[in-house]
């Protein structure tokens, strides 16, 4: 123990007596080297550059229509209504007008119906009530149908008259004849018909009841 304290005690005291020369060559020097020196230069950190965002582009101004004058647009619209000629009138479809005319046409040739039958039936009653049925024949039981033509002139007298069809019985045939003339006058021909003469066909029959 008292050793040890004793070779510390000496240490400090040759410390302290040996100059800083003696020292320094007993310590061994660190030389650095210039190729460490360039290389810490070169290590260093770069400057931060600044990264320059490119601007965006400015959009292209929309060019707005120019106004056309009102003045020729006025004068256009005046113009224009003083070439627009009038409204041609509807015409009539062509089935309107087949349906105004028929119903006309159909109520001219019913109404010539209508006269025509109603004269036939008063000149075939006037035959009737002249019919006289010949004795020798009634008595024989003869019968028979006798188509008469005869044409009525346009006061109701009468012209023209002949057997178109006999009854096979020459007796009956030729009272056709006196049976019509004692028939007449027939009345005259009706205006509507719009003639001055007509012709009549005629069956008259001879039946014993």
């Amino acid at each position: 123990m008292r050793i040890s304290i004793f070779i510390s005690i000496l240490l400090h005291i040759l410390f302290l007596v040996i100059p800083k020369e003696f020292l320094e060559f007993l310590s061994p020097k660190v030389e650095v080297s210039k190729d460490i020196i360039t290389q810490i230069i070169i290590e260093k950190p770069l400057p931060t550059q600044k990264i320059e965002m490119p601007k965006p582009r400015p959009k292209p101004k929309e060019e707005e229509p120019e106004p056309e004058p009102l003045k020729e647009e006025r004068l256009a619209n005046v113009a224009k209504e003083q070439i627009i000629p009038p409204p041609e009138p509807e015409a009539i479809p062509k089935e309107v007008i087949t349906q105004q005319i028929e119903p006309v046409t159909e109520q001219k040739v019913d109404f010539y119906k209508i006269v025509m039958n109603e004269y036939q039936r008063r000149v075939r009653n006037k035959i009737e009530q002249a019919k006289r049925y010949p004795l020798f024949a009634r008595r024989n039981e003869i019968e028979g149908i006798v188509k008469v033509q005869f044409t009525i002139l346009s006061n109701g007298n009468v012209e023209n008259i002949k057997v178109l069809k006999s009854s096979k019985t020459k007796i009956l045939d030729e009272s056709i004849y006196n049976t019509i003339k004692s028939a007449l006058p027939f009345p005259p021909l009706p205006k509507e018909l719009n003639t001055d003469h007509l012709q009549l066909q005629i069956e008259i029959v001879f039946k014993l009841e």
